[in-house]
């Protein structure tokens, strides 16, 4: 418990224990006048022989504690809900904060289902915790109610006495395992959501080679899963719940049977028997509350797990020169003999290499062979295993990562557009640019004609329903905020892939025509490869060959199969 406290506090520091005490505060008072009602409840019947003034000022009694106990039970609730939420949101807050500080490297290392379910449906195992936290201040309070008990018949009270163990001891043990169950079927559920993220992003890929039969049958196995591990866990909930109302169920003839006994034998009134009976049931009351925190706890401990799996990922390094980054050389990138592995698997072997200011590079490879690897590196999300990588004359890793981004205008692989308006896309690139300067930039990307026939133009918000974009219209978005930014370095993978031959030659031709850009392209097929300065060609994780194309052709038995182009039709040409 310790060890949880300690992680709430820390994700919520200086008010969490503050708004702990008041909301506990709430509810001790919730939890006196409720005493104080249940007390004067059972005492009135035997006022009754006293008159109906006595009565009545019971009454008043019973009336006003009721009043304070629904006003101060409303407040505790409304508390303790505010509390939680507020709690989970800086927790939600926290795992963004970490998302956009972690090495790059670093999250690659969690599967995407793993991460989706510990960002979503994982945190919300704090909050039955929370709410058992939230209602502590109603145990102190309800302890009185055995000595109450016993004030009022002190026989009843010692032979009731051996039960609060009885029903204690069994579902404390039974809780002791809730805690793997319920990070088993978090578990189950991020492998899930995980597969089912990755069939929305292929799922033209499901449909075009009928997999929906695999498809549902890996599906339904995953669910299987969560099943199974959900109904271990629910079904040891059950158990240790109905154990718990099992011996509160019998202790209530035991409690008439001894009371009848006494009033028999007239050592007990039926007021005072009634009083006792009521006081039992606050007694059970409190049992549930204490029930409900190994539960709760073991779920909070699952869930704290998990979202720690994030928390501990490694931050970028922040060891750098004090110095602003200034750039120096001619060479923008310089490779000296370096290596990169996922784990174990080695992905680059060795590359050494120098890309000099204004070049225009292509790198091309077998699928495999660690073009998008390199790319990467060269971006600065990846440090190598092995080697350094200067850029501007200095070791990356000493160069901060926002100069470094600030530095380059990169369009990924994988084409992400925001749920917002098109020109709010646009801007992420160059906050605070100007409508010429977005115009200008989807027209050098082919992408201002779609742009303007969308119904609000540059303000269409991209996601509303009726509202979508063409795998190529979304790549040339993604291009048109890479000519925006207009940083000296341009990397690209795959920027063309998705786009008709016209559109692919015109951009094409922008791109080669930037004599005072660096361009870094990744690409698959190379329409104009003689009108690239220099083609890298991977093979295998190492450099196979970098050089003019016309070199590569006739030296290169590799190069001129991957391209698959004789030397004599180059010649010809």
């Amino acid at each position: 418990m310790e060890t949880l406290m300690t992680f709430l506090a820390e994700q919520y520091p200086g008010r969490m224990k503050t708004r702990l005490l008041c909301v506990n505060a709430l509810a001790a008072v919730a939890a006196g006048a409720q005493f104080v009602s249940t007390w004067y409840l059972g005492q009135i019947i035997d006022a009754i022989a006293e008159g109906p003034v006595v009565v009545l000022r019971y009454f008043t009694v019973i009336a006003a504690a009721v009043a304070c106990f629904v006003l101060g039970g409303a407040a505790q609730g409304y508390l303790a809900g505010t509390t939680a939420n507020r709690f989970l949101r800086a927790l939600r807050n926290r795992l963004a904060g970490k998302l956009c500080s972690a090495e790059y490297r670093a999250i690659e290392g969690i599967p995407e289902g793993d991460l989706l379910s510990i960002t979503t449906r994982d945190i919300e195992g704090f909050r039955p915790w929370l709410s058992s936290l939230c209602s502590l201040g109603q145990i102190p309070v309800k302890s009185i109610v055995p000595i109450a008990a016993l004030l009022l018949q002190w026989k009843l009270f010692v032979l009731m006495l051996p039960l609060i163990p009885l029903v204690m001891l069994p579902s404390l043990l039974l809780s002791r395992g809730l805690h793997a169950m319920n990070f088993a079927e978090k578990q189950a559920m991020g492998k899930a959501a995980g597969f089912l993220q990755d069939a929305l992003d292929f799922i033209l890929v499901v449909k075009s080679f009928c997999l929906e039969e695999r498809f549902l049958r890996k599906n339904e196995s995953l669910l299987e899963g969560i099943r199974h591990a959900r109904l271990r866990r629910q079904l040891r909930e059950q158990v240790i719940a109905a154990v718990g109302r099992c011996l509160g169920h019998i202790s209530n003839p035991l409690v008439f049977i001894l009371g009848g006994a006494l009033i028999l034998r007239g050592e007990m009134s039926v007021g005072q028997m009634v009083t006792v009976m009521l006081l039992m049931n606050i007694v059970g009351e409190a049992l549930n509350l204490i029930f409900a925190l190994p539960t709760g706890y073991q779920g909070a401990v699952a869930a704290m797990n998990r979202v720690r799996t994030v928390l501990g990922l490694a931050d970028i390094p922040a060891g750098y020169r004090p110095a602003a980054f200034q750039p120096k050389g001619d060479d923008v990138y310089a490779l000296r003999h370096v290596h990169f592995q996922y784990q174990s698997k080695p992905v680059l072997r060795g590359i050494s290499l120098t890309i000099g200011r204004g070049e225009k590079i292509a790198v091309v490879g077998a699928s495999g062979s660690g073009k998008t690897t390199l790319f990467k590196l060269l971006c600065g999300l990846l440090p190598p295993t092995e080697g350094v990588i200067d850029l501007h004359g200095a070791d990356i890793a000493t160069i901060p990562p926002t100069e470094v981004w600030n530095g380059l205008s990169v369009v990924p692989q994988e084409t992400f557009l925001f749920p917002d308006t098109v020109a709010g896309n646009l801007l992420l690139a160059k906050p605070g640019a100007g409508y010429p300067e977005l115009a200008a930039a989807c027209e050098d990307a082919c992408i201002a004609g779609p742009i303007s026939a969308l119904q609000n133009g540059y303000q269409t918000r991209l996601g509303d329903v009726g509202v979508s974009l063409s795998n190529g219209q979304m790549q040339r978005v993604s291009l048109a905020r890479a000519f925006l930014r207009d940083a000296p370095v341009w990397l690209m993978d795959e920027p063309v892939s998705a786009l008709d031959p016209a559109t692919h030659d015109n951009i094409m031709g922008f791109l080669l025509a930037q004599e005072e850009k660096t361009i870094v392209l990744v690409l698959h097929e190379m329409k104009w490869p003689d009108r690239f300065d220099r083609i890298l060609f991977l093979q295998d994780g190492q450099v196979a060959g970098f050089g003019p194309h016309r070199a590569l052709m006739e030296t290169n038995p590799a190069y001129r199969a991957l391209l698959n182009q004789p030397v004599k039709e180059e010649a010809e040409e």
